[in-house]
């Protein structure tokens, strides 16, 4: 990539901070669809080791969020966190008018866990703070021991 290009997208990058308060670029974002791009381009560029180590310097004096998922979910989290410290409980309303997007990310971290698909790590960082994985009775995510099975009768 040439220099100006690069230099051009920083630019572009240090724009969108400044009106956004943040360095987290969507992958496809309309408003200007390079920038997204070339933002998702530097997060695979980074994964397989062809960014410079100057160019990452770079990008991490702008604040650039190399894991725009996981900045979500701690986003979550966080708010999750503060919903327990003024209730005393992780249990968010379903429907909740106040923060439906931390409702409906409750919800989602219970089915994630359910259907095995939640990290391991978000998990434990979850159970940390006493998050009830089941709203109705029993732990949902477990699954129930299965039952001995008669031994089959002997044929003859």
């Amino acid at each position: 990539m040439s220099r100006s290009i690069w230099e051009e997208m920083c630019r572009a990058l240090e724009s969108f901070k400044r009106e956004h308060g943040h360095a987290n670029v969507p992958a496809e974002w309309k408003p200007n669809p390079s920038l997204g791009r070339w933002a998702a381009a530097q997060r695979y560029r980074r994964r397989i080791g062809e960014l410079t180590a100057k160019q990452v310097e770079e990008l991490d004096r702008y604040g650039f969020v190399w894991d725009p998922k996981g900045a979500t979910w701690n986003r979550m989290f966080d708010a999750l966190v503060r919903f327990k410290n003024e209730t005393g409980h992780c249990n968010v309303p379903h429907q909740w008018k106040s923060d439906q997007r931390l409702s409906d990310w409750v919800a989602r971290q219970r089915h994630c866990r359910k259907n095995g698909s939640l990290s391991p790590e978000y998990v434990k960082r979850l159970d940390a703070i006493g998050f009830t994985w089941a709203i109705y009775g029993k732990d949902s995510a477990s699954k129930p021991e299965p039952k001995p099975r008669d031994p089959e009768p002997e044929r003859h």
